[in-house]
């Protein structure tokens, strides 16, 4: 659960966004604080009064689907210079990108792999978002 910290007027209106869907507003997603039933990025926009304060994107990576659980996926290894490795036993992974903590897409990769390069990468904080036939999985990784 996402919690939006604003002090201000209790009118105030709010709108959460999914920043990795283009930010496309949330439908029913209007209240200070918000729960997703899927990993992601979001984000909220808080009005009061004809102004708008806008937080960025925030990570949910503890979200779960049983069904995408159990194909148990792993990202390694994790904090990396070099390569990165990924592997989801009981499901054949689609597509990987790796993408920066606001949602932006660095680089995609939609064929089979053995390693990833993240040398070419700054060093921080990344999320690799893995796609397979059971859903989306997205998980954090540090470039040292």
């Amino acid at each position: 659960t996402l919690t939006a910290n604003y002090n201000g007027n209790p009118t105030a209106l709010y709108q959460w966004y999914d920043c990795l869907n283009g930010n496309a507003p949330i439908n029913g997603a209007n209240g200070p604080t918000y729960t997703s039933p899927n990993n992601g990025l979001f984000s909220v926009t808080v009005f009061d009064s004809g102004c708008e304060f806008s937080a960025p994107c925030e990570a949910v990576l503890s979200a779960s689907n049983e069904e995408f659980d159990n194909a148990i996926v792993r990202v390694y290894p994790n904090p990396s210079s070099e390569f990165i490795s990924v592997v989801a036993l009981n499901a054949s992974i689609e597509k990987v990108e790796i993408l920066s903590l606001s949602g932006q897409v660095i680089s995609t990769y939609d064929q089979s792999f053995d390693q990833i390069s993240v040398s070419h990468l700054s060093k921080g904080l990344y999320l690799v978002r893995l796609t397979t036939e059971k859903g989306s999985h997205i998980q954090k990784v540090v470039k040292d």
